[in-house]
């Protein structure tokens, strides 16, 4: 008997709510959807970085460093680049949060030593020589991008690739 009535309340369930063929066409619409969750490996690839530092080469993807619920905000590359070794690594810190602003942004550098404010990079930015990390604001977006080189003497080229990336992904994040 119990079968019989959790059967017909799902079936008046499913009616209700237009059964299957709604099921399939809401699965459709999500697919088809561009406002898709947004990782940091779909943003940063490496014909992106081919394109956005001229004189890249030997572009390969680095394997996640991070705890599994980390790996979506995270991604990372070496590469080669005037016969140096690169490493770049993009972290989203926060992407599309409408209640974030400066202070956030200033709270989420305070701990990185040695960071200092920065200009032509987002609406605000810090970067850190020591370190060798920027973080930067957008709109409802912070990223932060870390790169070094195997020559500590290119800390000034490290920070030139690190403004590219941030303003490009920045931009991304800003559609």
């Amino acid at each position: 008997m119990k079968k019989i009535l959790t059967t017909i309340g799902l079936s008046l369930l499913l009616g209700a709510c237009g059964g299957e063929k709604d099921l399939m066409s809401s699965k459709k619409e999500v697919a088809a959807n561009p406002n898709k969750k947004i990782t940091a490996c779909s943003l940063l690839t490496q014909d992106y970085i081919k394109k956005a530092i001229s004189g890249s080469s030997s572009i390969v993807k680095k394997a996640p460093t991070v705890p599994k619920s980390l790996i979506d905000q995270n991604c990372g590359y070496s590469f080669k680049l005037d016969k140096l070794d690169y490493n770049l690594k993009l972290n989203l810190l926060v992407v599309n949060d409408p209640y974030i602003d400066e202070k956030t942004l200033d709270q989420k550098v305070a701990y990185i030593t040695g960071s200092e404010l920065i200009n032509d990079v987002g609406e605000k930015a810090y970067y850190s020589s020591q370190s060798s990390v920027l973080t930067a604001l957008n709109k409802k977006s912070i990223v932060q991008i870390t790169t070094y080189s195997s020559e500590s003497k290119e800390k000034d080229k490290s920070e030139n690739i690190a403004k590219i990336i941030a303003n490009g992904m920045l931009a991304a994040l800003s559609k």
